[in-house]
C-alpha cells in the first residue's frame, strides 16, 4: 500500500468508475489494441503538467528508450553513454546507429573530455549525453547539476532515463 494509495477513497472511486466505463483492462498493450481515450487523457495531462505541447506514454521503459533515442539520433550523430546505463538504453543507442562513446561511470572529468573531443572533432551533427537517473544495480544517482552544466557548455542534448 505504497503511500496509502491502495485504500484512498478518491482512488477507489476512480477505479470503480474506470471499470464501469472501460472494463477491467485494455486486453493488450496499446500497440496491439490501439489507443484509448484514457491514453490521450493521460498524455494531455502529462503535457500540461510538464508545460510542453505534447507527451507520449509508452508501455515500458524499454519501448520508450528504443523509440525516443532513435527518433532523435542517427548515424551522423554521437551518443556519450554512461558505462553502467541500463540495457534498454544501450539497445536504443545501437538502434539509432549513432556513434556510441562510453563514459566512465559518473566521471564528470571523463564526460567533459569526451564531450569536448566529440564536439570539436566536427564529425557529428548532434551529440547527446545519456544516463540513467538512478542506476538500478547500485542505486546511485546521476550527477544531474554537473551533467547539465557540461551539456550546456558543449551544446549536448541531455537524455535522462528516470523510469
Amino acid at each position: 500500500n505504497y503511500l496509502g494509495l491502495a485504500t484512498d477513497e478518491d482512488l477507489k472511486k476512480a477505479a470503480k468508475d474506470a471499470i464501469d466505463s472501460h472494463g477491467v483492462g485494455a486486453g493488450a498493450v496499446r500497440t496491439i489494441n490501439g489507443t484509448l481515450d484514457l491514453h490521450r487523457e493521460l498524455e494531455e495531462t502529462l503535457a500540461q503538467f510538464k508545460g510542453t505541447e505534447s507527451a507520449i506514454a509508452y508501455q515500458s521503459g524499454f519501448n520508450c528508450n528504443m523509440a525516443a533515442i532513435s527518433a532523435v539520433m542517427n548515424k551522423n550523430d554521437a551518443i556519450l553513454s554512461d558505462e553502467l546505463n541500463h540495457a534498454s538504453i544501450i539497445d536504443g543507442c545501437r538502434l539509432s546507429k549513432a556513434k556510441i562513446i562510453r563514459v566512465n561511470h559518473s566521471d564528470m572529468d571523463d564526460l567533459r573530455a569526451k564531450a569536448k573531443e566529440a564536439v570539436e572533432s566536427g564529425q557529428y551533427n548532434k551529440v547527446m549525453y545519456i544516463t540513467d537517473g538512478v542506476f538500478s544495480m547500485d542505486g546511485d544517482v546521476a550527477k544531474l547539476p554537473e551533467i547539465v552544466e557540461i551539456a550546456e557548455e558543449f551544446g549536448l542534448i541531455t537524455y535522462v532515463d528516470d523510469a
